[in-house]
């Protein structure tokens, strides 16, 4: 969802956001190479002018890091969080489908994906094309709580906007509102929501994946970011590939197993944020007129 939600923001006036989302500057420990120069990370911020009251950019994996928190506190004192949140178990699938789409896992079933985190906890068993490694963790990346109490000691409650992706889906203008607030900026009247980066069902061609590495090298050679060129048309190539073999949602079984797994997480992700996470993985037909349900 940090996809749609980040394009609403950059289309209101008072907020200023780069149209390039995941950025990567804070989060070091990420395996692949983000912004790293600080005058690289403030040339996407060229068009701030005085209209804008709030200035921000939008990277997930900022919430799972282990030092991006520390330093966006260090970079400025003041700054707000907005998280996106939902069951780690429908995480856990939706990150797997994203990962296969991307060439990062070649195990295109979920179960035996699961099964092999220990050993590529190791270093085994790690997909050849894989560039994050330890996203293969599917566990550790997907324990939303264990992460949310780490920015909850770290920063004020009031300073952290949490959404639920489910109440994204069933009252999209009326979070959008209080996500204004939040950011004490006025209503731009915004009434059309599109939905942007849904979930991936599965795996596209060689030339996906050729056209991916072009854009990681071009990133490495400091040739710009990867979305910036030939990263923004993956997709629209991965799209239209008729050969994607298509991942199926985990049998109820897997599912069960899944949410015993992340139990004690849920709990504790309910406890933070006093909602209750349901898995809608029985319920829920994936649907491109829904708000975007994955990464």
């Amino acid at each position: 969802g940090t996809t749609s939600v980040a394009s609403w923001l950059h289309g209101h006036p008072q907020i200023f956001m780069p149209k390039i989302k995941e950025l990567s500057y804070f989060d070091w420990d990420n395996p692949l190479v983000g912004v790293r120069k600080r005058k690289d990370y403030f040339r996407f911020f060229s068009g701030v002018t005085a209209e804008h009251k709030v200035v921000g950019e939008a990277s997930p994996n900022y919430l799972c890091s282990k030092v991006a928190i520390d330093n966006i506190l260090t970079f400025n004192p003041e700054s707000k969080f907005i998280v996106l949140l939902r069951n780690p178990v429908e995480m856990a699938i939706s990150l797997h489908a994203q990962l296969v789409f991307n060439f990062h896992e070649d195990e295109i079933d979920f179960e035996r994906a699961w099964h092999l985190q220990s050993i590529r906890k190791s270093g085994r068993h790690i997909p050849a094309h894989c560039k994050l490694p330890n996203f293969l963790q599917y566990k550790e990346v997907c324990s939303l709580g264990n992460q949310l109490e780490l920015l909850f000691l770290k920063v004020m409650k009031e300073k952290i906007f949490i959404i639920l992706l489910d109440d994204l889906h069933h009252d999209t203008i009326g979070i959008y509102r209080k996500l204004l607030n939040f950011l004490d900026v006025g209503d731009d009247g915004r009434r059309n929501f599109p939905i942007l980066n849904t979930r991936r069902m599965g795996r596209p061609s060689p030339l996906h994946r050729f056209l991916r590495d072009i854009g990681y090298l071009k990133q490495r050679l400091g040739f710009g970011h990867i979305q910036t060129s030939v990263g923004k048309r993956l997709d629209s190539f991965a799209v239209a590939d008729s050969n994607c073999n298509l991942i199926s949602t985990p049998k109820p079984a897997v599912i069960a197993m899944l949410e015993k797994e992340f139990s004690a997480d849920t709990k504790l992700l309910e406890i933070l944020t006093g909602r209750k996470f349901k898995n809608n993985l029985c319920s829920r037909r994936q649907s491109t007129t829904a708000l975007a349900v994955g990464e």
